[in-house]
């Protein structure tokens, strides 16, 4: 039977493999520790934040199931993991791996899961004390949907398949359809994530050029929040979700004014998200992101990743790589503490198994569990040095094969 617990010996023979695979990274980690004193361990931090409310309280991994996608039995045996790292909750990104039916069925892959098992991960969620939000792409990333004959006249370039054209009705009928589906198998849920990044093709059909001549004064930036806050206003008072995330990138450099006129700030929380080995260098962000965003946004989210970021084809998941770029985003908010401290209400850990839906996988879960228990412990004490890291990280694994 598919998605059958596995035999006990199996099962025991994964996790000496995880755990071997996990000591072998922390291994190398150590040994550069122990050639150092003690006191030069400690990471080149900017000095501890005495901020009365942490910014990275909630912590919120996501899970990419667009290629190797867990059994339903293995997220028996992550979440109670992510529960003893303080996680509370995880954004799942089902793409072709959630059970569409009617005139959208062809989303689905033959192996997605059932209607029954997605109750059962949010059951096991539920008994971990974890939160489960849906994320649902609904701009950029399409790729799963586009590629089809029967809704590539959806696409914003007819030679990409990436970006869904906004100003086609049947767009819109698809991205609700697929938002009332994920709805029904998750009537509980409080967030939805509607996606909305890297539309990298966006006003470049006939359709949107027309209305950009029309209606929106030829300004792109309101061709992208006209979508991107009708799709949040339908989730909220359509669907009846009580918080929607939207990725940030398609609105980073859009004015404060402009992004007001189009109530986003009372539509959305944006997810700041940027996976480099430092996002604190100049650029990185646009200019005066944050000082806009406080004007507009009660609370935003920052995102980092654990796994998934370090090249297209990379099977390897560096430890001190994702780690750096958890630091980094603390940096980034004690550098930005003038706009961002009141504001910043939580990180996503990302952990993305394809770069999209055409790329190869890359970092598949499993190997990159080494990288998400060292970084969720870290986000826990920032504090700590990188000796007292490794040696919670290890403990951490042993403790979950004995208990």
């Amino acid at each position: 039977m598919r998605h059958a617990p596995l035999p006990t010996a199996l099962s025991s023979t994964i996790a000496l493999l995880l755990l071997g695979s996990a000591l072998t990274y922390f291994f190398v980690i150590s040994q550069s520790v122990s050639n150092q004193r003690q006191s030069d361990v400690v990471h080149t931090m900017e000095q501890p934040s005495h901020d009365s409310s942490d910014p990275f309280a909630e912590k919120i991994v996501h899970f990419d199931l667009k290629g190797a996608a867990p059994k339903v039995n293995y997220f028996a045996e992550i979440f109670p993991l992510l529960k003893r790292l303080n996680v509370s909750g995880v954004l799942i990104e089902y793409e072709d791996m959630f059970p569409y039916s009617g005139q959208i069925a062809v989303l689905k892959r033959t192996i997605a899961y059932k209607n029954d098992e997605i109750a059962t991960i949010l059951e096991l969620a539920r008994k971990n004390e974890l939160e489960v939000i849906p994320l649902v792409q609904t701009f950029g990333h399409l790729e799963f949907a586009l590629k089809y004959d029967r809704f590539s006249h959806l696409r914003e370039h007819p030679e990409h398949f990436d970006t869904l054209c906004p100003s086609e009705n049947d767009s819109w009928q698809l991205i609700t359809e697929m938002l009332k589906q994920v709805r029904s198998l998750h009537p509980l849920a409080k967030r939805i994530h509607i996606g909305a990044d890297e539309a990298y093709q966006i006003a470049k059909d006939e359709r949107c050029l027309k209305r950009l001549r029309s209606e929106l004064g030829f300004s792109t930036d309101r061709l992208k929040l006209a979508h991107i806050g009708r799709t949040a206003r339908y989730a909220r008072e359509e669907l009846g979700f009580s918080e929607v995330l939207a990725w940030n990138d398609m609105f980073g450099a859009i004015s404060d004014e402009l992004m007001a006129k189009y109530e986003l700030g009372n539509l959305l929380t944006p997810v700041v998200w940027g996976y480099a080995v430092d996002v604190t260098q100049p650029g990185y962000f646009p200019d005066g992101m944050f000082e806009r965003y406080s004007k507009v946004f009660n609370k935003l989210m920052f995102a980092s990743a654990f796994k998934g970021a370090n090249g297209p084809d990379e099977i390897f998941a560096n430890v001190n790589r994702y780690l750096a770029n958890q630091e980094s985003y603390v940096n980034l908010y004690r550098r930005n503490r003038t706009h961002l401290e009141g504001h910043v209400k939580g990180i996503v850990l990302t952990g993305w198994q394809r770069y999209n839906h055409a790329a190869p996988l890359c970092e598949i879960l499993p190997v990159s569990l080494p990288s998400l228990v060292t970084d969720l412990i870290y986000l826990n004490n920032t504090s700590l040095s990188l000796l007292e890291l490794t040696n919670l990280t290890q403990v951490t694994f042993m403790a979950q094969l004995i208990f």
